[in-house]
């Protein structure tokens, strides 16, 4: 059996200063999101507290590998330290314990307590130690440049660990196209990427060992599950390219990751499904060259990706595949059930086919089971994996800080109980925020989203009115600026509304004059708040159309009895129209049948646009509606023309077609500019993805992706204690299996 770990790492943490009094280090809320591949972090961040103590620490491989006989030790001369388990495998995903009983036995004045995880060989291949690897080894850079990133994508071995780091810290396009071209490029044909063939089919051949690593590429695109890709179509194109390959157990897995990143695409699970039930070649050119044929062992693991996809109703025959004869059939199908959430597959099935050497099944098997812990702890990356025995509960007499010292809360300490829950926090907690001056909640802001009682008055303008939070000072009595613009102390506005909120409206207020003031509509006024006037403004005497013949102008519009025969003295005279815009006074006379003659005056005539008052009603070219301007099209639809008075109507310019017309289209905005019935008529304007109406739905997902390297700064201050987040690079491995093949 050749090793999977060739290398030997060791690596320096800083834990924790540990004093005689209780001493406070900082950590990240999350230190699992670091980049670093096996990740050491202390469960409490307040620890020894007097000469002797406990202090759990936990390791999580990010590494899609087994990492055999791993060893965390510590080193301080004043203090003893023994570590249960003194070595354990830790399996991809995992997050293992180990228990340090503290005892001081010195007292140089040196309280920091130095951690060292050492990851080396079992006795099977040579027993001995190997070199230890040092913090100021350029592979243990937990900030390294993108040179050194891109450089060690060199190595066989790193590729993957090299595309993944380039996607997540330096250039996330770049990184995602190096780990689409691993995953694509040793069995699906040919390309012309300059890298493999230069277009030429790739010759037949057996797959080896690298062809099957080539999948962790595959599983490092699947990790990127909460992130997100620059380029989803690209990825999505390659999962389903490669069910097309001719090794069943590479389109198997393949089948199984496409259904867990697309389920929900409509093309993806087309494809997938197509597998499950008849496994198809959709590449027929390819598929004929390298002499492809379908399998029922493929359609398994078609439905294994279906179940991924979430879709339940094939969990049955996915389960009956954990008895199939093929490992491959057996490691596919646990991997979906595990993220189905079925924890006995994956310990009973896909756990025991995870070993520390090369192949299809040692390789890929782990794989998985990292996908699988990776998509039971969900977006947060902190949910406990069921399958390994974690439980989201703490071990009895574990403390850990709580609680804050912002604002009016003070910091304290939690206690696990006997139960393995965290008690009660023994600071000062968040309480209600109020008017008062103080940040009650403890988030940094204050007197921040209360909400206000109401004022006093609540009647007319008043309504819904609050009171302003004064600090200190509480709830402040409203003024007329909390009642708003319309509020007055005492009624003055004529406008229906009760501006003095002493519910009635407009009361004690004369309204304006109605719009007909002669004959009986002389001196009537309207309502305040009210519209045009009426007949009970006018009066008992008023007629729409006059129609009493008595004396009297009923329907006040200067004449008397006008139209009505007999109603009028022969000879008789009376004033008619005005003197106002364009008309003229004159005057009727009463003929021998008593009827009026017409008025000898120029009359009101219907306003038209040339700087005169035609109908007399004081204004000039009031209320006309203009003619429509000459263009139409795009964004001049619905311009009209402007009176310019005496001028008549004025020809249309840019300010009448608005502000986005253009003479010349000039934008590209999806807009028909100029409106000649073209929208960008421009050289090289092309609408955006999805269109014109916003771009492509979605977004990013948050960058929860488990990546390469990288450090976690808390920025807590110069007294938080350091912390160096260890990485494991397997590249010394690649060296030493080609050394053992040569």
């Amino acid at each position: 059996m050749v090793s999977r770990l060739r290398l030997m790492v060791g690596m320096a943490l800083l834990a924790a200063a540990l004093a005689p009094a209780p001493a406070q280090a900082h950590w990240c809320t999350n230190i699992y999101e670091t980049p670093a591949r096996l990740v050491v972090k202390p469960e409490q961040s307040t620890v020894f507290p007097g000469d002797s103590g406990t202090l759990r620490v936990y390791v999580r491989n990010n590494f899609p590998y087994l990492v055999k006989n791993a060893e965390l030790r510590a080193d301080n001369g004043d203090f003893e330290v023994s570590v249960t388990p003194a070595s354990q495998d830790i399996y991809p995903g995992q997050d293992a314990a180990f228990d340090l009983q503290i005892t001081r036995v010195g007292s140089s004045g040196d309280n920091e307590l130095y951690l060292q995880l050492r990851v080396f060989e079992g006795t099977g291949h040579g027993g001995s130690l190997m070199v230890w690897r040092g913090a100021d080894d350029e592979w243990v850079d937990q900030d390294p440049s993108e040179s050194l990133v891109r450089s060690s994508m060199n190595s066989d071995q790193s590729k993957q660990l090299g595309a993944g780091k380039l996607a997540a810290t330096y250039s996330e396009a770049d990184g995602v196209t190096r780990l689409l071209e691993l995953f694509g490029r040793p069995r699906l044909g040919y390309n012309s990427d300059g890298w493999w063939g230069d277009g030429e089919w790739f010759g037949e051949r057996t797959p080896d060992k690298y062809d099957f690593q080539l999948l962790r590429a595959g599983i490092e695109l699947a990790l990127r599950k909460f992130q997100g890709f620059p380029d989803e179509a690209a990825v999505r194109q390659a999962m389903t390219l490669a069910m097309d390959d001719p090794y069943v157990p590479y389109r198997g897995v393949s089948a199984l990751l496409a259904g867990y990143l697309f389920g929900d695409d409509a093309g993806v699970r087309a494809r997938v499904q197509a597998m499950a039930d008849s496994d198809p070649c959709v590449d027929a050119e390819r598929c004929s060259h390298y002499g492809w044929s379908s399998s029922a062992q493929a359609q398994l693991m078609g439905r294994a990706g279906l179940l991924a996809a979430g879709d339940g109703s094939h969990e049955s025959a996915v389960r009956a595949g954990l008895g199939d004869g093929n490992e491959a059939v057996q490691m596919v199908c646990a991997t979906a059930l595990g993220i189905f959430g079925d924890d006995d597959a994956v310990t009973g099935t896909l756990i025991p086919l995870v070993a520390d050497e090369f192949g299809f099944i040692p390789l890929t098997a782990p794989y998985l089971l990292q996908l699988a812990a990776y998509e039971r702890r969900g977006a947060s990356g902190l949910d406990p994996v069921s399958f390994y025995g974690e439980t989201a509960g703490c071990q009895q007499g574990d403390q850990r800080p709580c609680g804050t010292d912002e604002g009016e809360c003070t910091a304290g300490v939690e206690t696990c109980d006997g139960a393995g829950d965290w008690g009660g926090c023994s600071g000062v907690g968040p309480g209600t925020e109020d008017c008062d001056g103080l940040d009650d909640d403890c988030d940094g802001s204050i007197d921040e989203g209360l909400t206000a009682p109401d004022c006093a008055e609540q009647r007319g303008v008043c309504a819904g009115s609050t009171q302003a939070c004064g600090g200190a000072g509480g709830w402040l009595a409203c003024d007329a600026s909390r009642y708003g613009g319309d509020y007055e102390a005492d009624e003055a506005s004529c406008d229906g509304l009760d501006n003095d909120c002493d519910g009635q409206a407009d009361e004690g207020l004369a309204g304006p004059a109605c719009e007909l003031q002669q004959g009986v509509c002389a001196g009537s006024t309207r309502e305040c708040g009210a519209g045009a006037c009426d007949a009970s403004n006018y009066g008992a005497g008023y007629e729409a159309d006059e129609q009493s013949c008595d004396d009297l102008d009923n329907d006040c519009d200067g004449q008397v009895d006008e139209g009505l025969p007999g109603c009028c003295t022969d000879g008789e005279q009376q004033p008619c129209s005005s003197d106002e815009g364009e008309c003229t006074a004159g005057t009727q006379t009463c003929d021998a049948q008593g009827e009026w003659s017409d008025c000898s005056g120029v009359l009101p005539a219907a306003e038209g646009c040339n700087g005169l008052d035609d109908d007399c009603d004081g204004e000039t070219d009031e209320d006309l509606t203009g003619q429509a301007c000459e263009l139409q099209d795009g964004v001049c639809a619905g311009s009209t023309q402007a009176c310019g008075g005496a001028g008549g109507w004025l020809a249309c310019d840019a300010a009448r077609y608005g502000a986005a017309y253009e003479a010349e289209e000039a934008s590209c905005d999806g807009l028909d500019n100029d409106c000649d019935g073209e929208v960008d008529e421009l050289a090289g304007c092309e609408p955006p993805d999805g269109g014109w109406d916003g771009g492509p739905d979605g977004a990013a997902g948050a960058d929860e992706e488990i990546v390469l390297q990288g450090s976690c700064a808390c920025g807590q201050g110069a007294d938080q204690a350091a912390l160096w987040l260890p990485l494991l690079l397997l590249a010394g491995g690649a060296l030493e299996r080609r050394r053992r093949r040569a």
